[in-house]
């Protein structure tokens, strides 16, 4: 990545941090903006608009800087998913209920982070570090049973 943006692996990395500083802050931000608005309407704006779209401009970044912020932005749309679906969790279960439905989304995130870097890793190899991007969006944008996360 470095050399195709031509910059410093320093600022190549940033492109993480800049996502993982970002997703934090977005938490503290969604909360009360979906307790604000409602539930819908963070759901149907953040991954929508964000997450599926940003990815795919990403993966055509010219320079590293766009590529930063790109992440950024996209940190606060899929914060969104995790955010708002624990508080719907938290606003239609209680009990045992709420528990199981926390648990299932706590292993969603588990497995994520297990999966990912074999999947990224098969894809950077065989068509370039670009190619993650562009999956990522083409993931956001697939939706085959109308939910937007």
């Amino acid at each position: 990545m470095a050399g195709d943006l031509g910059t410093s692996q320093a600022l190549v990395q940033m492109t993480v941090s800049a996502y993982l500083g970002a997703f934090a802050l977005a938490q503290l931000v969604v909360g009360p903006i979906s307790d604000a608005f409602g539930r819908r309407k963070p759901m149907l704006a953040g991954p929508g608009a964000v997450h599926a779209g940003q990815p795919g401009l990403r993966g055509r970044a010219g320079h590293v800087e766009f590529l930063i912020a790109a992440r950024v932005f996209q940190a606060f749309g899929g914060c969104v998913c995790i955010v708002v679906a624990r508080a719907i969790v938290r606003d239609t279960s209680d009990g045992a209920t709420a528990t199981r439905a926390m648990a299932y989304l706590g292993m969603s995130l588990a497995l994520a982070p297990m999966v990912a870097p074999l999947i990224g890793g098969q894809l950077e190899t065989a068509f370039g570090w670009q190619a993650n991007f562009l999956f990522t969006a083409a993931m956001g944008a697939f939706n085959p049973a109308g939910h937007q996360c």
